[in-house]
């Protein structure tokens, strides 16, 4: 008796120290099963309830169960008593169904299949199986708290972002929308609209909150194709330089007295979605435009070595307050002092696109000067030969 009671504790710790390195219902399953058929002999099958507690019958059948054999798993499940082989209850079965309870109640129905020669289960050995599958449920219990605190969290901040978005939206709308009005009921006045400069100081400010207006749903847009799955790059070959003047080229109502300076020292070929890798670096040149003032200077860079490609956009702006490196490229993430107007969008779109394309992005501030670093890393493919040819 003691070296029974010695082997049983041994086992029930070996059993413990696998069940802690679990991760899945997978897993448990696996680690029960295997312990269960070293330490009893022959076969057992587990068949879990779902997180409500609820167990779908329709689906046991795969387990190679009769009709009888489902009906004896469902009597012990719903009684939470032993039924079957070795019972008093319901014995006409080949199968030991046995319930997993846990704390909070049971969680899943063993079927055992004795090997062939055993004739029942002592009293003994049936306690000591009860007490492996109570491990086993508590287990899985823990595992699907675990899980429901995490969807909980999960939904939880989604709820934040959507209140955020919602507010963030509601304001950048009515913003401009609110100019665009004030704008167009001045034209209207004949004594405005007769005056020339008060004339396209109004038509400026109509285009601008429009030119607004269209960055707030592009970005919604680009966000919402961004988070869809399933996203196909369209993909094709071109040149960097050719890349990066598109990009600057259509921002070229927004730069004002901003004074942009290329650096593309030589033909580099890439493989990527043209249109979103433009809307990419569009997005941090307006960034380093709204950190800027309104005389300085921004560079963007084109190198590249062996295996990579790196953009830099490096602004003469305020730079980067300490530890906003980690969150820079959060949704919804702004700076301290921030200027009016954004959602905080553009960063987080670019680095959903980069990132896309295999790719990396970081920001960091200058050592030369004030001012801030945001540099896309791109892998590079080997290019076709006969694009190469034609290219170079």
């Amino acid at each position: 008796m003691l070296q029974t009671r010695e082997e049983q504790t041994r086992s029930l710790y070996e059993f413990s120290q696998n069940l802690a390195d679990a991760k899945t219902p997978t897993d448990i399953e696996t680690v029960l099963g295997k312990t269960i058929d070293h330490l009893f002999g022959g076969d057992c099958t587990i068949v879990l309830a779902d997180t409500s507690g609820t167990m779908d019958w329709s689906q046991s059948s795969r387990y190679g169960l009769t009709d009888k054999e489902l009906a004896v798993a469902r009597w012990a499940f719903e009684n939470e008593k032993s039924a079957g082989w070795s019972t008093q209850t319901l014995a006409g079965v080949k199968y030991l169904f046995m319930p997993m309870r846990g704390h909070k109640g049971v969680v899943g129905i063993l079927a055992f299949e004795p090997s062939e020669g055993q004739r029942y289960f002592s009293i003994e050995r049936e306690n000591f199986m009860q007490t492996i599958l109570s491990q086993g449920a508590i287990a899985i219990e823990r595992l699907q708290f675990s899980q429901m605190a995490h969807a909980a969290k999960i939904y939880e901040d989604s709820e934040v972002l959507h209140q955020t978005l919602l507010n963030s939206v509601s304001h950048e709308l009515r913003t401009p929308l609110t100019v665009m009005i004030g704008s167009s009921t001045a034209l209207k006045d004949e004594s405005t609209c007769s005056d020339p400069k008060a004339r396209n100081a109004l038509i400026d400010e109509l285009v601008g909150s429009a030119q607004r207006l269209n960055r707030v749903v592009e970005n919604l847009l680009d966000l919402s194709r961004l988070q869809k799955k399933g996203l196909q790059l369209k993909k094709e070959w071109f040149d960097v330089a050719d890349l990066i003047k598109a990009s600057t080229d259509t921002l070229r109502p927004e730069l004002g007295n901003h004074h942009i300076q290329l650096h593309t020292p030589e033909v580099i070929i890439l493989e990527g979605d043209f249109l979103l890798l433009s809307h990419a670096i569009n997005q941090l040149i307006l960034n380093a435009l709204k950190y800027s003032d309104a005389d300085s200077q921004i560079q963007v860079e084109c190198l590249k070595d062996q295996h990579r490609i790196r953009i830099l956009v490096i602004d003469e702006g305020r730079g980067l307050p300490p530890g906003s490196e980690a969150h820079i490229f959060d949704k919804f993430f702004r700076l301290p002092g921030t200027p009016p107007g954004g959602l905080g969008l553009g960063l987080a779109i670019s680095a959903d696109i980069v990132h896309l394309h295999g790719g990396s992005i970081s920001a960091r501030n200058r050592y030369d000067r004030k001012g801030a670093i945001f540099e896309i890393e791109l892998p590079l493919k080997r290019v076709p030969k006969d694009l190469q040819e034609a290219v170079l």
